[in-house]
């Protein structure tokens, strides 16, 4: 019965981070939010591999995507 409760609170660990990264604060006007995911499409992660930030869960990619939306509101002022 230990090892079904150690299962459940990881469960509920990794399902809390996964949350808390998840929500983003998406541009207002549709066209800038389309060129921001152009760039997530295109800009690599240096923590996973390579892999693309649009695709990848750590909180480097998030900062990085945040980071994005707001060069680019930036440039409209």
């Amino acid at each position: 019965m230990k090892i079904f409760y150690k299962a459940l609170f990881l469960l509920f660990l990794f399902t809390q981070n996964s949350l808390a990264l998840s929500t983003e604060n998406r541009l207002t006007d549709p066209a800038l939010e389309a060129r921001a995911m152009n760039l997530f499409l295109i800009v690599k992660c240096m923590v996973c591999n390579g892999q693309v930030i649009e695709n990848s869960d750590t909180k480097f990619a998030h900062d990085l995507r945040q980071y994005i939306r707001q060069k680019i509101t930036d440039c409209l002022s």
